[in-house]
């Protein structure tokens, strides 16, 4: 269900604004120091992030308003969050042409593969720096030789010109062997470097650093070739020199951009107070980890929640069949998308016991592919409906600590469910697939939703669909009632 008069209002101000793009800040969680950076304006530690039911409605509703639909994935690091890939593939699945900024020390060669795999488009990574001493001022941290192997396997993956280096430049001296360095690094990898600005320099010194690096570059590698374009409301210039390396001078920050990124209905009838030092206009708009829309980094009214667009249900309608085999090709015949594989032990705490008049189940998660941890509360509210409480954990040693906890508590371990999990989704509906230790193989078709008459038609509309049988159905039973039973 959505709430017609915020979301209208979210799409009038990409209208008014023109927006050219949508940002997603994953996590404002980063594994970096960078003494410049302003976290894409979020503050530090806002949110883990939203949930992928959340990102399937933002990708579907806001897709037809970008043309062409277009998201780049930034942070806080963006390798930091747990569902990475499966947001890379909901985007994919709505069209989107999908980037990801990262200042590259968590993506090695298996993280590259995994990237590729869920179908991302461009990889930017911020760069100060190829000399190590200056990485680790600007960066706080000493991971400069891992970057260094990371950039050089990325080769094997990404090709020009799907990956960039986004040199980032502060209020220092450009020196002549830094250039150079980046040259053989363009030369050598087919990386585009390109350059970004310290938020703190001004249109004037902008101008000034960029006549100074074309000078470097013309003098050391002669006349390039040139191609000027407008991409996303910017200035650009692509400069490629006879050595093979490839430069790209992007004119935000500076007064002749200035006419691009304002001179829309918004910018144009802005009173803000801090109007003057506003540099970067009708950029992007973002949503951040907190699930707030921020169309403009430096004013607050026009800001829109995400749970006031899609008031958060956590009722969960599901229906659950034992099954000989999965009908795969069937599944993905009806529109379902593979998001993710998991290998889950749970840890049952609370089997079926009534709290509050409903059945309720405790347990600790592990996902031990996918490296998550989660206490969960589950209260069943009837035969298709479960409402479902959440905390995630940060490693195996909580999972123990809460363990523990549960115990002085006098909720004494009841169970154990080993189950290996493949999840599909078309739209608001997750097919479930657990192959699930000693008890067999299931499907579950589940719908983030209410109890309405519509919810439950289009749950078993797919059972119709699946083929499944009303005797293969499972009611009133979880897989740790099936454990005990057994």
């Amino acid at each position: 269900m959505i709430n017609k008069i915020y979301f209208d209002r979210l799409i009038n101000t990409i209208h008014d604004m023109e927006l050219p793009y949508l940002r997603v800040c994953l996590t404002s969680f980063c594994n970096a120091y960078c003494y410049i950076c302003h976290n894409e304006g979020q503050e530090k530690a806002s949110s883990g992030g939203l949930s992928l039911h959340e990102y399937d409605e933002v990708a579907k509703l806001l897709a037809p308003h970008f043309h062409p639909p277009r998201v780049v994935l930034t942070g806080g690091e963006p390798l930091l969050f747990h569902d990475l890939y499966e947001v890379i593939k909901i985007f994919k699945s709505y069209k989107y042409t999908v980037g990801l900024v990262t200042n590259g020390i968590l993506l090695d060669e298996h993280t590259q593969k995994k990237l590729l795999e869920s179908g991302l488009d461009t990889i930017n990574i911020s760069l100060n720096s190829l000399d190590r001493e200056k990485h680790q001022n600007f960066y706080g941290i000493d991971e400069f030789i891992i970057l260094k192997k990371n950039l050089e396997v990325l080769d094997k993956h990404f090709m020009y010109p799907q990956k960039k280096i986004n040199w980032v430049i502060s209020d220092n001296p450009v020196f002549d062997d830094e250039i150079q360095k980046l040259c053989v690094l363009s030369q050598k990898y087919k990386f585009v470097i390109s350059l970004m600005f310290d938020v703190n320099i001004d249109s004037e010194k902008t101008n000034s650093l960029f006549n100074r690096i074309k000078k470097i570059l013309y003098n050391n590698y002669g006349e390039p070739s040139i191609e000027k374009h407008i991409k996303y409301k910017r200035y650009i210039e692509h400069l490629k020199f006879n050595n093979g390396s490839i430069w790209e001078f992007d004119y935000l920050q500076t007064e002749q951009n200035k006419h691009l990124l304002k001179n829309n209905v918004f910018c144009r009838n802005c009173h803000s107070e801090n109007k003057e030092i506003c540099y970067e206009g009708a950029y992007a708009l973002r949503l951040f980890a907190n699930g707030i829309f921020k169309p403009c980094l430096i004013r607050k009214d026009n800001e829109v929640k995400i749970s006031d667009i899609f008031p958060k249900s956590n009722i969960e309608l599901e229906v659950k069949y034992k099954v000989l085999d999965f009908p795969t090709k069937l599944i993905e015949s009806l529109g379902f998308v593979e998001l993710k594989r998991s290998h889950q032990v749970d840890k049952y705490h609370i089997v079926n016991k009534i709290l509050n008049g409903k059945r309720t189940y405790m347990r600790l998660r592990n996902d031990v592919i996918n490296n998550k941890m989660s206490f969960d509360f589950h209260q069943v509210i009837s035969d298709i409906a479960i409402e479902e409480t959440e905390i995630a954990l940060n490693d195996s040693d909580d999972i123990d600590i809460m363990g523990t906890i549960l115990e002085k508590l006098n909720y004494p371990f009841v169970c154990e469910v080993d189950k290996y999990r493949m999840v599909y989704r078309n739209g608001d509906i997750e097919l479930v697939l657990d192959t699930v230790k000693n008890l067999g193989k299931f499907i579950e078709i589940e719908l983030t939703g209410d109890e309405e008459h519509e919810s439950h038609e289009n749950l078993f509309q797919l059972v119709t669909k699946l083929s499944l049988n009303e005797k293969d159905r499972i009611i009133k039973k979880g897989y740790p009632d099936m454990i005990l039973s057994e």
